[in-house]
């Protein structure tokens, strides 16, 4: 049974990744990143405002996401100087020094000045996906509604868990969509169901081989917080093609995910 659940939350796509993408073998093989010189020169890290009663709803607002991921750090928006290194690391080792790192910070102005002068993504997707992705952010803040993430079109990571493997899993993203000859038209293929597992996959690699190579003091959390997110993913993708709510559908599928995460984190004390 435990074979079943490994082979099928993993095996299939890092099988298919590994085989075609030729990236997964080692971090530091990359394609170079495209780069917007405008976006490069600005300040690369911005920590927001400390605010004790929206950053105290955005907690209860992200108890689902902490009890998917059991674990309490996940969109307890209060970033620690570990994670922020550990993300400005990634970012400075992969050369993607146009990329904005947005610490639990809500700038809906910046991004929008952002987006309008990422010229690495098309102008056709910036004002129509671009736009709608930057509205949603702007109504529906992750300062308040958590949820870490790269957004293609502003060249930005958001943080809002002070976990530094998840932290890396959203550089990752960054990394594979920034390396892309039509990065605008990965991302947006990429925000479609199901599609959507082949970005999940990649940067999941990207982010699991950077830990074990770099950063392995986070190795475990990566094990412990990455595969459950990954199974979390799909089974959210599953539950948008049934009535299922897509909550309900994450946590289901998050549990073999934590099955194989605590299997493998728990195996390196065993190599140790």
């Amino acid at each position: 049974m435990f074979q079943f659940l490994r082979l099928f939350l993993f095996g299939a796509f890092l099988t298919i990744t590994s085989g075609c993408a030729g990236g997964l073998g080692n971090w530091a093989r990359h394609d170079k990143p495209r780069r917007s010189e405008e976006l490069s020169a600005r300040p690369q890290v911005e920590r927001g405002t400390p605010r004790p009663v929206i950053d105290g709803i955005g907690w209860v607002v992200g108890i689902p996401s902490k009890i998917i991921l059991w674990d309490r750090r996940i969109d307890n928006h209060k970033i620690s100087p570990e994670t922020e290194a550990a993300v400005t690391r990634y970012v400075h080792d992969l050369d993607l020094n146009d990329t904005k790192i947005r610490l639990n910070q809500y700038a809906p102005i910046d991004e929008w000045r952002r987006l309008t002068a990422n010229r690495t993504v098309g102008w056709g997707w910036r004002y129509t996906l671009g736009v709608l992705t930057w509205a949603d952010e702007a109504v529906f803040p992750g300062r308040i509604f958590g949820g870490d993430r790269y957004n293609a079109y502003t060249n930005t990571i958001s943080i809002y868990s002070d976990a530094p493997a998840v932290a890396v899993k959203e550089g990752s993203r960054a990394r594979d969509i920034r390396s892309r000859s039509l990065p605008g038209t990965y991302a947006a293929v990429n925000s479609l169901p199901l599609v959507s597992m082949w970005h999940e996959t990649v940067s999941t690699g990207y982010a699991m081989e950077y830990l074990q190579d770099e950063l392995p003091e986070s190795e475990r959390e990566g094990y412990y917080l990455l595969y459950p997110s990954y199974g979390a993913h799909l089974g959210s993708n599953l539950a948008s093609f049934t009535p299922v709510p897509n909550t309900i559908g994450a946590a289901i599928f998050a549990v073999p995910g934590h099955i194989v995460g605590r299997y493998e984190g728990n195996r390196m004390n065993d190599s140790q």
